[in-house]
C-alpha cells in the first residue's frame, strides 16, 4: 500500500509537472507568436525601407543626370558668351579704327581746305608779283638797251 501511495503521489506530482510544462509551453508559444508578429512587422518595415532606398537611388540618378546636363549647358553658354565677347571686342576695335581713320581723313581735308583758303590769296599776290617782275617796264627796257 505504501508503494501504491508512493505511486499515486508520484503520479500526482507528474500530473502537476505536466500541467506546469503545458502552461510553460503555452507561454513560450505565445512569446513565439508575439516574436513572429514582430518579425513580420520588422520584415515589412525593412521591405518598405528597401523600396524607399531604391526609389531614392533612382531620384539621385535623375538629379545627377540633371546636374550634369545643367553643368554642360552652363559650360556651353559660358563658351558662347566668351566667343561673343571676343567677337564684340573685335567689332568694337574695327569700328574704332574706322572712326579714327574717317576723323583723320576729315581733319586732313579740313586742314587742307583751311590752308588753301589762307594760302590762295598769298599765291595770287606772289603770282601777281612774279608777273609784274617778268613784264617789261620802261626803266628796265632803258637799262637793258643802254
Amino acid at each position: 500500500m505504501a508503494a501504491l501511495a508512493g505511486w499515486g503521489l508520484t503520479r500526482l506530482s507528474l500530473g502537476a509537472r505536466l500541467q506546469l510544462l503545458a502552461q510553460h509551453n503555452r507561454q513560450l508559444q505565445a512569446q513565439l507568436d508575439e516574436r513572429g508578429g514582430e518579425l513580420q512587422e520588422t520584415r515589412q518595415r525593412l521591405e518598405q525601407q528597401q523600396q524607399l532606398v531604391l526609389k531614392m537611388n533612382g531620384r539621385l540618378k535623375e538629379y545627377e543626370t540633371l546636374l550634369r546636363q545643367e553643368r554642360q549647358w552652363a559650360a556651353e553658354k559660358q563658351a558662347q558668351f566668351e566667343a561673343s565677347e571676343t567677337r564684340l571686342g573685335q567689332q568694337f576695335e574695327n569700328l574704332a579704327q574706322r572712326i579714327f581713320e574717317q576723323k583723320t581723313h576729315n581733319f586732313r581735308e579740313l586742314n587742307q581746305n583751311s590752308l588753301d583758303g589762307l594760302l590762295s590769296p598769298l599765291r595770287e599776290q606772289l603770282e601777281g608779283f612774279r608777273r609784274s617782275m617778268q613784264e617789261p617796264t620802261p626803266m628796265k627796257v632803258a637799262s637793258v638797251t643802254a
